[in-house]
């Protein structure tokens, strides 16, 4: 779990059912990296500058109240920083000093009922690329 120079970002949301549900939690760009919590337990880590992220939390959500955790952070998972607290990677060679630091976009919760894939083919044909899916 990320720690030092880190934000936490807490909600926590009441859902009827979500039983038959995929919900998938997405976070915009963070400094380095973010982390998502759902009712105490991982959905996982993303690390990458400035790079947003979609996290599963299908099986994680429940009916009723629910605890969504995401914790951002300026350094790697390691606890290392490129130069002073907060500075893009790179950045900091050229002179760039940022203080900047969170979710630099917006963070939404999709929650679509369930498909399943039971047939697909894919052809080429004419120089062209065409997919077909059942899907029910």
């Amino acid at each position: 779990m990320l720690r030092e120079h880190a934000a936490y970002y807490r909600k926590k949301i009441k859902l009827a059912n979500v039983e038959d549900c995929c919900a998938v939690l997405s976070v915009g760009p963070a400094v380095w990296g973010s982390e998502v919590f759902c009712n105490g337990r991982s959905a996982g880590y993303n690390s990458g500058y400035s790079t947003g992220y979609e996290y599963d939390l299908t099986g994680l959500l429940k009916a009723g109240e629910n605890e969504i955790i995401i914790v951002v952070s300026n350094c790697n998972r390691g606890g290392a920083r490129d130069s002073a607290n907060g500075q893009h990677r790179g950045c900091a060679v050229r002179g760039f000093k940022s203080t900047r630091g969170g979710i630099s976009r917006g963070v939404s919760l999709k929650l679509s009922s369930k498909a399943v894939i039971t047939g697909c083919c894919a052809e080429l044909k004419d120089g062209n690329f065409y997919f077909t899916a059942d899907i029910y």
